[in-house]
């Protein structure tokens, strides 16, 4: 398992994806021989494992395998598309509340940019300017890179942590990191008596932070450069996804240019023009 793994890194592998790929293999190796294949993949099939997850174990196998020079006929699994779950922005701070400061921080970075997991993990403390409230993102997966701009709060809770390393979250790896905030999580949600609370992973908060800003604007290609996807067919999922039921508004009238400005400025979105001149805005309660 260290000589693939080595293969991997060798090959330009992520660590994230090295990391995963001996994890899978120790998992199948702690109750069946690798040595024989057949037994391998008839354990991999007993395993309460998605299918997305089983295909990836495939993979993992097969490119094993071909690496030993064993003849391995790999099994055909495969992922069925459905839609992401959507946590409410309340289930959301409740976890990010009950977390330690390192990781909740990390978590609230997730949900204002709706940056990748691993694309957070990358950020240094030379890609922020606390002072401007901006971050550029460096982009994984065939993203795109992008600057964009931070609260008040996330600076805030990012100026308390330790500037000791040269990535914002420390050394180490992600996975690592993972299943630190996995421990919270489970904490929170027993605490809670909420079992949704378990259901939510870092990329979720990607899907939240995505359907809420198609859900405010309307505008797909906005949400597609927010999220830094390449192929907006990456983004159409986000129409189908409904982030509130709540369809309540607060309705403003703006007469003059600087009523205009105050209003666009505090969130609110144009709707029309009434015959005496009067624009109209709205924003969601």
């Amino acid at each position: 398992m260290v000589e693939y793994g080595f293969h991997l890194r060798k090959n330009g592998y992520r660590e994230s994806s090295i990391d995963r790929s001996v994890r899978i293999l120790r998992r199948l190796s702690k109750y069946c021989n690798l040595e024989d294949t057949e037994a391998v993949k008839a354990y991999l099939s007993t395993l309460d494992w998605c299918l997305g997850t089983k295909e990836i174990a495939s993979n993992v196998l097969d490119s094993f395998y071909k690496l030993q020079g064993v003849p391995f006929s790999k099994p055909r699994y495969r992922r069925v598309d459905k839609l992401p779950f959507l946590p409410n922005e309340g289930e959301i701070d409740l976890l990010i509340g009950g977390c330690s400061k390192r990781v909740a921080s990390f978590l609230q970075f997730l949900k204002e940019t709706g940056a990748r997991a691993g694309e957070a993990w990358a950020v240094k403390w030379t890609d922020l300017d606390l002072d401007q409230r901006t971050v550029r993102i460096t982009p994984e997966k065939n993203s795109n890179p992008r600057q964009l701009r931070l609260s008040p709060r996330l600076v805030e809770m990012l100026g308390t942590l330790p500037k000791d390393s040269l990535k914002v979250w420390r050394d180490g790896t992600l996975n690592h990191f993972g299943r630190l905030f996995q421990k919270s999580r489970k904490r929170i949600a027993t605490k809670s008596g909420n079992p949704r609370i378990q259901a939510i992973h870092f990329h979720t908060l990607g899907h939240w932070k995505g359907s809420t800003e198609y859900h405010k604007t309307k505008d797909l290609v906005y949400v597609s450069r927010l999220l830094g996807h390449k192929n907006i067919g990456n983004t159409l999922k986000y129409i189908q996804l409904q982030v509130s039921d709540d369809d309540s508004f607060i309705c403003k009238a703006a007469k003059s240019l600087s009523d205009v400005t105050g209003l666009v400025e505090s969130g609110f979105d144009y709707v029309c023009n009434l015959e005496d001149g009067t624009q109209i805005f709205r924003k969601r309660k």
